[in-house]
């Protein structure tokens, strides 16, 4: 208890007093002050807490293959008055533990914990776990997730110019400076892997294609909403109208007798480090489409990124962040706006291993006279919750301007009729 005279104070004065507070119990306390006068007394009181949030637990990538490291990362925040003390976060996965402690974390701050794994059996989707204590806190928080692990197979061996080269495992489509590495799985030909390389070897991993093709549909207006997410694909052609090229060809037969078809198709562009994408699937029976996108681009690190006129992210800056605009204002959400708002149709993500590109034509006409795909550019991604930074092509795009938009209206694909989506994905080795 601290005592602290005031003595008189005049109508409408004011005196400010201050305490120094040396310490309180583990678990927090209360702070009481009573002013008491002649024949007049007031008190209040201040709860002082800590209060520890799980903001993100996830990989740094969607992907990893057998053998290599997989790094999960742990984002607390403290969102209460008092000092969180004696932080222990233990991660697991496929059976394996790893303990990360921090010794303490002060009011208003975040922390990011990190766990590294080298799983040697490649078993798809593997999940993971991470379980948060502190020493002042009664109750651990819990989360979950996971990442794919795929085989390890090696890369088949470089051969000059453009082309394509396989082996039992891995199909990778050569450009001059850059390649796309699709490897078998349980799943079938569909974990993409993008690369740059020279007429000689092999480079970096910049970024993944984790199941780059996905559509949300209903057989009916009032009927459920079926996710396709492509997993079965089968071995692609190794020619795309007769040039080099990698040539999806993906079917799928419905209960009511509709039949799904689907090609999607990869070729390498004349400067050397550009891919062009075409997305086309047709149905037998109408059904209504509420979403349909890709090539989902997950790119692995970054130091830099610009989505031209709506974001650029340097060092740890994160997309569609309140750093230089205000929460409630309705032009913070640009993880996906309306095609109004992009003013060039291009982004760009650049890193220590090079830079990764995503760029299309905005006047595309996707089913008949509909034009403008929508994008999505999350970075980090917390939409999936993984800590790639993700890029991709989607419609219907948005079609409201308003704050809340989230999604285009739902349309009808008539039978027989194409739905298609073009892009061209960029990799290079250098950084400009």
């Amino acid at each position: 208890r601290q005592d602290k005279p005031v003595g008189a104070l005049a109508p409408d004065a004011r005196r400010l007093l201050e305490w120094e507070v040396a310490g309180l119990p583990v678990g927090g306390g209360t702070l009481a002050l009573a002013a008491v006068g002649e024949g007049i007394e007031r008190r209040v009181s201040l709860d002082v807490t800590p209060e520890l949030e799980l903001l993100y637990f996830c990989p740094e990538a969607p992907m990893a293959l057998a053998g290599e490291t997989l790094t999960f990362e742990c984002w607390l925040a403290n969102t209460g008055n008092a000092f969180v003390t004696g932080i222990e976060a233990a991660f697991e996965l496929a059976g394996e533990t790893v303990c990360v402690t921090a010794s303490h974390l002060a009011p208003d701050a975040r922390c990011v914990l990190q766990a590294s794994f080298t799983p040697d059996v490649a078993e798809g989707w593997t999940r993971a776990a991470v379980r948060v204590q502190a020493a002042n806190m009664d109750e651990p928080l819990k989360a979950k997730n996971g990442a794919y692990v795929l085989k390890n197979a090696p890369l088949p061996a470089r051969t000059p110019g453009v082309g394509v080269v396989a082996n039992d495992a891995v199909i990778v489509l050569a450009n001059t400076h850059a390649a796309l590495a699709f490897r078998r799985s349980p799943e079938g030909w569909w974990f993409g892997q993008l690369l740059t390389c020279t007429p000689d070897a092999w480079g970096d991993t910049l970024a993944w294609l984790a199941h780059p093709v996905h559509m949300d549909y209903r057989r009916g207006v009032d009927g459920p909403s079926v996710d396709c997410s492509f997993r079965d694909m089968p071995e692609p052609a190794l020619e795309v109208d007769g040039a080099p090229g990698l040539c999806f060809r993906w079917q799928r037969d419905e209960t009511d007798g509709a039949t799904w078809s689907g090609v999607f198709a990869f070729t390498p562009a004349g400067d050397g480090r550009t891919f062009d994408v075409a997305y086309t699937v047709t149905c037998g029976q109408p059904r209504e489409v509420l979403s349909f996108s890709g090539p989902a681009v997950h790119v692995v690190e970054r130091d830099e990124a610009i989505y031209p006129g709506l974001e650029w992210l340097v060092d740890n800056e994160v997309s569609s962040s309140t750093l230089d605009i205000a929460e409630d204002h309705p032009d913070r959400w640009r993880f996906f706006v309306h095609p109004n708002k992009i003013t060039v149709p291009a982004i760009g993500v650049q890193s220590p291993l090079g830079t990764v590109g995503l760029f299309w034509d905005m006047r595309q006409r996707w089913y008949g006279e509909r034009e403008r795909p929508g994008v999505l550019f999350a970075s980090p991604d917390r939409f999936q919750r993984f800590g790639s930074h993700n890029m991709r092509l989607f419609v219907p795009p948005i079609d409201s301007s308003e704050p809340d938009a989230r999604k285009g209206a739902p349309f009808v694909l008539e039978p027989g009729r194409e739905l298609t989506l073009k892009s061209h994905l960029y990799a290079a080795a250098e950084r400009d």
